[in-house]
């Protein structure tokens, strides 16, 4: 069975997503110290699953940077990206906003 890692994004106790990175299709920065990261549907086709996050103020190179090594699957398994309710963020994200 081939290993995969799953990253996992929640913004509230109602929303929440685990993803398979395989499906990472890309990310899009809004400019107000958020961005746009979207996954392949549990389908498997281009129907996007969209997720925007806030990162901490200029730390934009950092979030992408953080975001790839998460998706570049070097720890298979669950990895969480966001999570309001538990208040876990991968380093410098801070809040899941959809």
């Amino acid at each position: 069975m081939k290993k995969e890692t799953y990253v996992f994004i929640r913004k509230s106790a109602t929303q929440g997503q685990l993803v398979s990175a395989s499906n990472f299709l890309g990310v899009d920065a809004d400019g107000s110290n958020a961005i746009q990261v979207s996954f392949k549907n549990d389908g498997g086709d281009a129907d996007a699953q969209i997720f925007k996050l806030n990162y901490s103020s200029g730390k934009i190179k950092e979030a992408c940077e953080a975001l790839a090594n998460v998706l570049a699957g070097q720890n298979r398994g669950f990895l969480t990206i966001g999570d309001n309710i538990t208040g876990e963020y991968l380093q410098p994200f801070t809040n899941v906003i959809s």
